[in-house]
This record gives structure tokens, C-alpha cells and sequence, in this order.
């Protein structure tokens, strides 16, 4: 949703601490499909609310709008609010989703630039983006990112909080920043694909030698884990399947 590293950072530090939202599910389907969705979700930004708050992200993180979501006395959480149809005046006349808002972002000399290109309609566009948007903004927007990538079985979510927590573990026991990047459902939901991201200066030697001593403790751990438990499928032994022919990668130039 953001086109600033800075603004990226407060929208997901206030996201859990002031909005009440910890995770979200992005959903791309017909009318039927996201009617279901809204039967089983008491709160759904459609593409529309989507639209308002991404050409208003600066002024929906100001700390004066912020406040006042909290004070709003109520049942709902400050996200359910933002959801709410009869909300949406109130938030379109307080956020003034525009492209030059969302191009306040970013440094004065560019501008311009942005608010151009957020005149474009697909740069708003759930569908277009999901389809189009090839590399997420958000990838190696700090650092250069390794991303791992696991097949794992939806129905065991024990598995899916072990495997984010491993990672996580061993990110930090050598020093590496780190992240959960995404859990995409597949083959009517039997399967998703997890992804979980390390971020390293790889400029720096020392960063590399990070990486390399995490790999040592990854490996192994996979592999055993897929060992163990039926779905569980590191992406190295099926990416390049039918794709690649191995003995390309022995020749010289």
C-alpha cells in the first residue's frame, strides 16, 4: 500500500497496536465467492475502501486521526469502524484520497512523478495488482531478502506456527532480521505455500557470514521436518522440476 519505506514502517506498527488488525486475508473472486466472504467475515475492505485507503495512507497514520479512531466509543474495533458503509463519508472526507496525498509520502522532488502515476486507476486496482504486480513492493525494500519457501498441509496449524517459529528462531540466534512473508492456499485449500523472508546487508561480509551460518541450521531442519510429517515440502525439490535442464548450470562462458 505504500509507496515510502518510512510510511510502510508506521502502517505496520499501527496496524496490530492502534487498528486491532494482526493478520489479513487477500481474497480475489466473483460475486458469489465474496458474498461467502462477507457471511463469514464481520469486517471486509472491498476494493473500493482499499482504493480510499491507499491514495490516503499518509493522512489515515496521523497521529491526530489515529487517536480520535481510538476514543470512538463504541463495539467496534477501530478496523471494524474503518470497514463500516456508514463510516465511509466520515473517512473519505478526513482522509482526502487523492494521488497528491499519496504522493506527500514520498521526497518533494518526486512527487510529480507519483502523482502521476497514482492517476492511473490500476495502481488502486485489487484485481489489476494481484494479476500484474509480478514482485511485491514491499521485497528488499530494507535489505536483500532470502526467501524460504515451503509447502506445508492447511489443516495442521500447529505445523504452520512450528515452522514461523523455527525460522524465527534461528534468525535470531544469528542476528538477522526477519519476517513472515505470506501463506497462499492452494489445490482447494489441501495445501498452502509459506513463505518466510531473512533480510541481510549483503554488501556487508559480516551479514554474509550470517546467512551462510543460518543456512547450516535450515537445511537440516527441513529436510528432517519433511521427513517427518506428510505435506511438508521444502520449494528447492520441486521449483525447477520439468522446468530446467540441471547440466546447463555446469557449463562455462
Amino acid at each position: 500500500m505504500s509507496p515510502a519505506k518510512e510510511l510502510a514502517e508506521r502502517l505496520k506498527k499501527n496496524l496490530p497496536e492502534v487498528l486491532g488488525v494482526n493478520f489479513m486475508v487477500f481474497a480475489v473472486g466473483d460475486r458469489y465467492a465474496r458474498s461467502a466472504i462477507r457471511e463469514m467475515a464481520r469486517s471486509v475492505i472491498d476494493a473500493d475502501l482499499l482504493r480510499l485507503l491507499m491514495l490516503g495512507l499518509p493522512r489515515l497514520l496521523d497521529p491526530q486521526w489515529l487517536s480520535l479512531v481510538q476514543e470512538f466509543d463504541g463495539r467496534d474495533s477501530p478496523f471494524e469502524l474503518l470497514c463500516r458503509p456508514d463510516m465511509r463519508p466520515l473517512i473519505e472526507a478526513v482522509l482526502k484520497p487523492s494521488p497528491r496525498t499519496i504522493a506527500s509520502a514520498v521526497e518533494e522532488d518526486l512527487r510529480p512523478f507519483y502523482e502521476q502515476l497514482y492517476s492511473r486507476p490500476e495502481m488502486t486496482d485489487m484485481v489489476w495488482l494481484n494479476m500484474f504486480r509480478i514482485v511485491s513492493s514491499r521485497m528488499s525494500r530494507r535489505k536483500h531478502m532470502f526467501a524460504f519457501l515451503v509447502y506445508v498441509p492447511l489443516d495442521r496449524p500447529e505445523i504452520i506456527s512450528q515452522i514461523n517459529s523455527e525460522f524465527k528462531r534461528i534468525a535470531e540466534l544469528h542476528g538477522l532480521d526477519n519476517d513472515f512473508g505470506f501463506l497462499t492456499p492452494m489445490d482447494s485449500g489441501k495445501r498452502a505455500i509459506l513463505e518466510y523472508d531473512y533480510y541481510i546487508d549483503h554488501t556487508d561480509p559480516v551479514e554474509r557470514g550470517k546467512i551462510g551460518r543460518a543456512m547450516i541450521d535450515i537445511d537440516p531442519w527441513l529436510d528432517g521436518l519433511a521427513a517427518k510429517i506428510k505435506g511438508v515440502m521444502p520449494l528447492k525439490y520441486v521449483f525447477s522440476q520439468g522446468c530446467s535442464r540441471k547440466e546447463n548450470f555446469l557449463y562455462r562462458s
